[in-house]
């Protein structure tokens, strides 16, 4: 993650950079820079390290009041669990269901930070690639299993 300001804005942004594969986000505090032409500065910086085909788009930050990570195989939601902020503020599974489903050509393993914003909404935080997917409660053994159908995909792709 990328931290930079946007002290003469006066908010924050958020920057997704969707590949055809991955999506990566990169999340802009106020508290780094001292003006826009900074911030304009470092993210062309940033984005030059990134080929010209790549779609970049650029968002107001969104605030959670708790976050989740929802663990996927094959399709199927394994667990829910949270890590971040109000553990009482629980998100809808109704949504994450269609965030599931919406993402199932994605990979076999991965998974979804979710979170409840300030409307109540349940929001996708990212997606993330289970073979860099730290563990936040569930059991060891599903851990190991997506990690081993999760890695002929990853060899796959590496070996193209």
């Amino acid at each position: 993650i990328c931290r930079l300001g946007l002290a003469t804005f006066g908010r924050d942004f958020m920057v997704m950079v969707n590949s055809i594969t991955r999506i990566r986000s990169l999340i802009h505090s106020d508290s780094a820079l001292r003006g826009a032409s900074d911030l304009l500065y470092k993210l062309a910086l940033m984005l030059g390290k990134i080929p010209t085909e790549t779609k970049v788009v650029v968002t107001t930050a969104i605030k959670f009041h708790s976050e989740y990570r929802v663990y996927v195989r094959d399709g199927e939601i394994l667990n829910i669990c949270f890590y971040k902020g109000n553990p009482l503020i629980q998100p809808n599974v109704t949504a994450i269901q269609k965030m599931v489903t919406a993402t199932k050509d994605y990979a076999v393993a991965y998974g979804l930070d979710v979170g409840v914003i300030e409307n109540g909404r349940t929001a996708l935080v990212e997606t993330n690639d289970f073979c860099c997917l730290g563990n936040y409660g569930l059991k060891a053994i599903e851990y190991a299993k997506c990690i081993a159908d999760r890695w002929p995909e990853v060899w796959g792709e590496f070996r193209g």
